[in-house]
């Protein structure tokens, strides 16, 4: 580890603020999910967590980029934002979803149970073909 540090030290100190953004990211999506879907319960579905979550994700990698992107063109402007949203989505999604689960136990725990049930889906009855056929 030491040597590995002493290789590549002074390349990670220059590029520190870049790494940072990959962390920052979607912990802080995850910090407004968990606000928007459980404080204050907007997003009752995993659907509508997981599309705010992006969206989410989207706007906190643009205004974290603006001091390293107001000089570029356009296109790297979308690219630095389009690759810091993608890989924030790996950290989140291998990361966070885990860190969420748990602290929903937690709160689940300590606090009390959620209030809303979810919904179940409904079961199609499978009729026998021989009983489709004794109805006609």
């Amino acid at each position: 580890m030491a040597e590995f540090l002493n290789l590549f030290g002074d390349y990670i100190l220059a590029n520190l603020p870049l790494i940072w953004r990959l962390f920052i990211i979607p912990f802080m999506s995850l910090g407004l999910v968990y606000t928007l879907g459980k404080l204050i319960p907007l997003f009752k579905t995993d659907n509508s967590k997981n599309v705010f979550a992006l969206i989410s994700m989207i706007g906190i990698s643009y205004t974290t980029s603006i001091l390293f992107i107001q000089d570029l063109e356009l296109f790297y402007r979308v690219w630095d934002v389009a690759v810091h949203t993608l890989l924030s989505v790996i950290i989140y999604i291998n990361v966070c979803w885990k860190l969420y689960s748990r602290m929903d136990s937690f709160f689940d725990r300590k606090i009390g149970v959620d209030k809303f049930k979810p919904t179940k889906k409904k079961k199609k009855k499978k009729i026998s073909p021989i009983k489709a056929i004794n109805k006609k």
